[in-house]
């Protein structure tokens, strides 16, 4: 007697699901997004640009160097604030890009790593300690950076250069 049952085999690849994106201006020349634009709690400052280099993109995420978004969080030095936080992806050759995050409140420090997980993690790390929390410090770097977010997803994936992009699976708007 089996002890489980057969795993079902899946027929082909799956297919993207449809995602919904809020409305955003464009302008009747360029076609380009009107910029900045308010998506959900962040606001897009720059979509940057492609560089098709797979370090670069993933098969869910493109990175664009000169990409720039601005949102609240909870302060790294005042335990009482919260403050705004400028998150930017820099180009740092075929090693990928650099990401860059720096808060309004200690403009100074700006906050560098190599992943948006990795500047995003240290940034709610501060501001737990500052706070005395014994919280997880874990943070989902593509979901601070707005990545994760469909109209977001969109504005990268219709910039030029996309389709350059071979690890990158085309989403569906």
């Amino acid at each position: 007697v089996p002890s489980s049952r057969p795993k079902r085999m899946r027929r082909g690849p799956v297919e993207p699901k449809m995602r919904r994106v809020q409305p955003l201006e464009k302008d009747p020349v360029s076609g380009e997004y009107k910029l900045p634009a308010r998506v959900g709690i962040l606001t897009v400052h720059a979509l940057g640009r492609v560089v098709p280099l797979p370090t670069y993109h993933n098969d869910r995420y493109i990175w664009p160097p000169g990409f720039k978004v601005s949102r609240t969080y909870l302060s790294m030095v005042n335990p009482n604030a919260n403050t705004v936080y400028t998150c930017s992806v820099e180009e740092n050759g075929e090693q990928g890009p650099r990401f860059r995050v720096v808060a309004d409140d200690c403009p100074d420090q700006p906050i560098i790593a190599n992943s948006a997980t990795g500047v995003w993690t240290a940034i709610v790390k501060r501001a737990n300690e500052i706070r005395h929390r014994d919280h997880s410090n874990s943070a989902s770097g593509p979901d601070y950076y707005g990545f994760t977010h469909a109209t977001i997803a969109k504005m990268i994936q219709d910039l030029p250069g996309t389709e350059n992009c071979i690890n990158y699976v085309w989403q569906k708007f």
